[in-house]
C-alpha cells in the first residue's frame, strides 16, 4: 500500500512538527512546462528537492538513519490508522453518518469498509472482555446500515 502525505495535510501539521528536519514538508510540484519547452534553447524545468527513483550513493550515514526513524514513524502512523479506522467507522454510523460517506472519508469503496468494520466488530463480538465486548444492537444497526448502502449501489 503506497501511502502520500497530500499538500493539504501539511498544510495542516503542527508547526512544532513541521519545522522538524524528520517531518520534512512535502516539495511542491515543478511546474508544468511552457508549451515551447520542447523549442531549441528552451531551458528545462528546475527539478531541486524533487526525490528521485535512483538512490543517492554519497549520502551520508547520518541521514540513513533520519530515513530509518521516518520509514519506522510511517509504519507506527500505517498501523494506528488500521486499528483506528473501524472505530470511527462505528462511531460515524451510529452517529447518523451515511455509510457511502464513512466510506469516502475514509478513502474506501462501501464494500472494502463494511470487510474492515465487520472484520473489527466480529471480534469485538466474540471479546470474552465484558468492557471490550461489542452490544448485538449496535453491530445490527451498523450492519444494516453498510447492507442498506450496498444493494443501493
Amino acid at each position: 500500500m503506497t501511502t502520500s502525505l497530500t499538500p493539504e495535510i501539511t498544510e495542516k501539521a503542527p508547526a512544532k512538527l513541521a519545522g522538524r528536519s524528520e517531518f520534512p514538508r512535502a516539495a511542491p510540484a515543478p511546474a508544468a512546462p511552457a508549451p515551447d519547452a520542447g523549442a531549441p534553447g528552451a531551458t528545462a524545468p528546475d527539478l531541486t528537492g524533487v526525490h528521485t527513483t535512483a538512490p543517492d550513493t554519497n549520502t551520508d550515514t547520518g541521514e540513513s538513519g533520519s530515513q530509518l526513524h521516518r520509514l519506522a514513524a510511517m509504519a507506527s502512523l500505517q498501523e494506528w490508522i488500521r486499528r483506528s479506522s473501524p472505530v470511527l467507522m462505528h462511531d460515524a454510523v451510529l452517529a447518523g453518518e451515511s455509510p457511502a460517506e464513512v466510506a469516502a472519508a475514509a478513502r474506501l469503496s462501501v464494500a472494502q469498509a463494511h470487510l474492515t468494520w465487520n472484520t473489527w466488530a466480529t471480534r469485538r463480538l466474540a471479546s470474552p472482555t465484558p468492557g471490550e465486548a461489542l452490544p448485538l444492537r449496535q453491530y445490527l444497526r451498523v450492519h444494516t446500515a453498510f447492507a442498506r448502502a450496498l444493494n443501493d449501489a
